[in-house]
Parts: structure tokens; C-alpha cells; sequence
């Protein structure tokens, strides 16, 4: 399996199965949700994509014009854990092992 497919396929079963709320990290304000689940989904989105195409790619309605995304933090932390693992399975095992505990994958 490539490793377009491989974080394809991982963002989608993130989708499928998310995690409530209480039971992962989540910040609130001011009406606005960011939350673990939602922060890996775009790491992994800029992961498939790149930087420059994920730059380009309109945001999904939960976050548009939400205050507590960052569209240059997300870019930061998916260049970090190319950086620091060897391929796209060990950082998608991070990304899960991170999802499991409920943090924040921010390093």
C-alpha cells in the first residue's frame, strides 16, 4: 500500500470512529472546538497533501474562522514528525498511540 493510501485511510477511520469530547483533549472558547481528534486529522490531511497543496486547500466548515486552528501550527508539527520518524507507518503509529491517550499531538 502506498503511503498516499496508508494516511488516507487512517484519516478516515479517525472520522468514522471519533472520540467524544470528554475523553480527549478539547479546548473551548468563545463558541469555537478544536480538539485532539480534529488536530491529527489535519496533520495527517497535510501529510497526504504537502504544505503547499494543504495551504491552498479551504478549510472545512469547523474551522472556518475558528480562532483556535492554525493552519501554520498544523504545517509546523506535520514537518516535525517527518523530521523525526523514518516513514509515514511510524508516524501514523505516533498519531495513533497520541489518539489512544487523548493528547495533543502539538510536540
Amino acid at each position: 500500500m502506498n503511503d498516499t493510501l496508508k494516511v488516507k485511510n487512517f484519516i478516515q477511520s479517525v472520522i468514522d470512529n471519533p472520540k467524544p469530547l470528554d475523553e480527549q483533549w478539547c479546548e473551548r472558547r468563545q463558541g469555537f472546538v478544536w480538539c485532539s481528534d480534529w488536530e491529527i486529522i489535519e496533520i495527517a490531511k497535510c501529510l497526504m497533501h504537502g504544505p503547499e497543496v494543504y495551504r491552498l486547500d479551504p478549510p472545512p466548515n469547523r474551522l472556518k474562522g475558528n480562532p483556535l486552528w492554525s493552519m501554520e501550527k498544523i504545517v509546523a508539527e506535520a514537518k516535525f514528525l517527518t523530521n523525526r520518524y523514518k516513514n509515514i507507518d511510524d508516524v501514523i503509529n505516533k498519531l495513533k498511540e497520541e489518539r489512544q491517550r487523548g493528547d495533543t499531538p502539538t510536540p
